[in-house]
């Protein structure tokens, strides 16, 4: 299909979005988000994205606040404001977006654009977690491993490790394998080791 259709299709599709939207249509809303952020069908918009997203978060659709926290963090096609972020991943945390708990938990662990809070970092990586993020398994599990901001436990850090390797997440794997290695938090099995790194 050449371009000049493809064009004319995205366009028709991005003006349909957009009454759709203007009726409270929160999924079309983010869809039209994303043509103005990619340019498709419509001039490329960074502001005009950053609105429909807005309009999306505000009708509480989590995956719309997802994207206009990212936004706001980075200060595209809006004011750069860590504060107001870490609310939005908040929100859309709450609202069930599993890697908005991972990317608030993150801004609280580092302190550098939020306060630093361990506490909610780690409650915010446990409930990443246990949505799918593997990466968040493993960043409770270190927490669980120094002893911070709870108390020390192997066993446990062990068996985040384990479930942040099995979704993919390769430092997870490492640090199993170190643990499995040692016997640290789990029996001791060198041959495990060896597969796990």
């Amino acid at each position: 299909q050449s371009d000049e259709k493809y064009t004319r299709v995205v366009t028709a599709e991005a003006e349909a979005l957009k009454k759709s939207c203007d009726k409270g249509a929160a999924a079309d809303c983010l869809r039209l988000a994303g043509l103005h952020a990619r340019g498709e069908g419509v001039p490329r918009n960074a502001e005009k994205a950053v609105s429909f997203l807005k309009k999306a978060c505000e009708l509480d659709l989590a995956a719309a606040c997802l994207d206009l926290a990212a936004a706001t963090r980075a200060g595209e096609g809006t004011k750069k404001d860590p504060q107001k972020a870490s609310a939005l991943y908040q929100k859309a945390c709450d609202g069930g977006a599993p890697k908005a708990c991972a990317e608030l938990a993150g801004m609280l662990e580092g302190g550098t654009e939020v306060e630093k809070h361990l506490g909610r970092a780690a409650e915010l990586h446990g409930r990443a977690c246990e949505g799918g993020m593997a990466a968040s398994c493993g960043r409770l599990a270190v927490m669980h491993e120094d002893g911070s901001p709870m108390p020390r436990d192997l066993a446990k850090a062990a068996g985040l490790f384990d479930k942040g390797c099995q979704g993919g997440d390769a430092e997870s794997c490492g640090r199993l394998a170190a643990m499995v290695r040692d016997g640290r938090g789990v029996a001791r099995d060198p041959a495990r080791a060896v597969g796990l790194a």
